[in-house]
């Protein structure tokens, strides 16, 4: 029975012994790892080290590049100074920064070169807008048979849709955004503010809301070519506006499109001779009328300015 204490208790002290050991080899190995670990992190050719030294050498590539950049463009720069014959590209202004109101410019329609003056710069809400300085063509309005009123009262109807889709055949899309005829809405040609005309004449009332009534399209086209002084042209041209009202006769009402008189030394719009419909209590009658037309054309924003002086002589001249 002693005998059997004695070897328990030598047991005992022996796993206890081996479990010391076991600490004390666990714990020398954790401090081998972590000097090894701070000798390659920290020590000299560690992480860090590397890290710094290539920082370093980003950094010199860097301006080693930046250098031969440099030494490339001053080089450039002798053998343009040097060699007369190597081509310059100039950087040309666009229509925005260049052209201003009243300058000449010579815009290339579908149909070839117009000479035209800019009607609106960038300054204005409308964006560059050029007008031909002449007409471009005529264009016929109404009818010229005495009982045609069908025919009349539509051309009359529908006269500023006619003018701007004959200043559209002008437009090249590479150059210029849209065209309208001059005196519609600058930033709008086909508004049609017009209402009906109410005709209060018993005898006439099958014509009572037929037409389409007066407006006041080209007030803001018609002010600005007063101020720039090209109002009057060689020939009479039309506005895409309408005129209604009394006649010359207390009894006769008339409709027409308003136009610029090349002889009107009042600088008004004489809206008679326009008049295709005139409508009496008896008897009515229609008119036809040729005149020229003037196209407005909105410039595209990138659309540059490579040469001439802006003069009537010299206009610039665009490109794209």
């Amino acid at each position: 029975m002693k005998e059997e204490k004695k070897k328990s208790k030598i047991k005992k002290t022996k796993e206890k012994g081996i479990t010391l050991i076991a600490l004390v080899i666990t714990i020398v190995i954790l401090i081998i790892l972590a000097t090894v670990t701070l000798n390659v992190v920290l020590g000299e050719g560690g992480l860090i080290d590397r890290a710094q030294q290539a920082k370093d050498l980003t950094e010199q590539a860097a301006l080693e590049e930046q250098e031969g950049l440099n030494s490339l463009m001053e080089e450039y720069a002798n053998i343009m100074s040097e060699d007369s014959n190597i081509p310059i590209i100039p950087e040309y202004p666009t229509v925005g920064e260049k052209l201003k109101d009243g300058d000449y410019v010579t815009y290339p329609s579908l149909k070839g070169n117009i000479e035209c003056v800019v009607l609106y710069d960038n300054s204005s809400e409308y964006g560059v807008q050029i007008i031909s300085k002449d007409k471009v063509e005529e264009v016929t309005l109404g009818a010229n048979e005495k009982y045609e009123l069908t025919d009349s009262i539509d051309s009359y109807n529908n006269a500023i849709s006619i003018l701007n889709s004959k200043a559209r055949e002008y437009n090249n899309g590479e150059y210029s955004s849209s065209a309208r005829c001059v005196g519609s809405v600058p930033n709008n040609p086909d508004f049609d503010q017009a209402g009906m005309y109410k005709i209060d004449e018993p005898r006439l009332s099958e014509y009572d809301e037929i037409l389409k009534d007066a407006d006041t399209n080209y007030i803001t086209d018609y002010n600005k070519m007063g101020t720039l002084g090209i109002r009057k042209i060689s020939s009479i041209y039309w506005l895409a506006s309408r005129f209604a009202g009394a006649g010359l006769e207390s009894d006769m009402i008339e409709f027409g499109i308003k136009y610029i008189d090349s002889v009107d030394s009042t600088e008004g719009i004489d809206g008679r001779m326009g008049g295709f419909v005139s409508l009496y209590p008896l008897e009515s009658e229609s008119y036809e009328y040729t005149y020229g037309l003037r196209p407005v054309f909105t410039l595209i924003s990138e659309v540059k300015v490579i040469g001439g002086e802006g003069t009537e002589e010299s206009p610039y001249i665009l490109d794209i």
